[in-house]
């Protein structure tokens, strides 16, 4: 939240809302009995009434340009930032909301490495 508050994204609020997402819908979702599709239409419906995307990260994990930007120390171990929060289009850090994350699954934790804004990759990499 000090790195929200820090930034030029003017909708605080709605950083609350996706940590919140994350604890209500994400956790209960990833820890479903394969038999119950609930937590799953739950989580579902959840990102729809957001208006946010939840997507890995994708190539920038491999591009020895970017990789270390995405890397945490959990728990005594190296994490990688692999899932993100998206709401909004363009590089305008007053409207723009990225929240990165990594699901670790022997604590059932969600780890929050970085919000709002986006971290290096080749798309927002200008050179």
């Amino acid at each position: 939240i000090k790195a929200a508050k820090e930034s030029p994204f003017k909708d605080i609020p709605f950083a609350y809302k996706a940590m919140e997402y994350l604890v209500r819908y994400f956790i209960p979702m990833k820890n479903r009995d394969p038999d119950d599709d609930q937590p799953f239409l739950d989580e579902k419906r959840a990102l729809e009434e957001l208006g946010i995307e939840r997507e890995p990260v994708g190539t920038a994990l491999n591009d020895h340009r970017y990789k270390h930007e995405y890397k945490r120390q959990f728990d005594g171990r190296t994490i990688w930032l692999d899932d993100h929060l998206k709401w909004g289009k363009g590089f305008d850090p007053a409207t723009l909301f990225r929240l990165y994350f990594h699901y670790d699954e022997p604590t059932e934790k969600v780890v929050i490495g970085h919000l709002p804004t986006h971290l290096t990759n080749r798309i927002t990499h200008s050179g």
